[in-house]
């Protein structure tokens, strides 16, 4: 979208026209940057590095400090069922 063509709406009083023009042209470069955002986070959620499926660890939530409490319960867990 040119700023001519907003400028010159906006000169001839066309003020309907200009508010349209400027919609559009921030709704396609809200666009264009939400585009780059999600290449970025794909790229990133690609490359980070997750724990093995069904492999249990002591970092439940994974986000890369250990979790003491779920880890505890997994613990006493395994111990009652293994009573039974």
């Amino acid at each position: 979208m040119s700023t001519e063509k907003i400028l010159e709406s906006i000169v001839i009083k066309k003020f309907n026209q200009a508010k349209s023009l400027i919609t559009e042209s921030m709704s396609v470069r809200i666009g264009l940057i939400l585009e780059q955002e999600l290449e970025r986070l794909g790229a990133k959620l690609l490359t980070e590095k997750t724990d093995p499926v069904c492999e249990e660890d002591d970092d439940v939530d994974n986000d890369g400090d250990e979790d003491e409490y779920p880890a505890k319960r997994r613990k006493e867990m395994s111990k009652a069922k293994a009573k039974k």
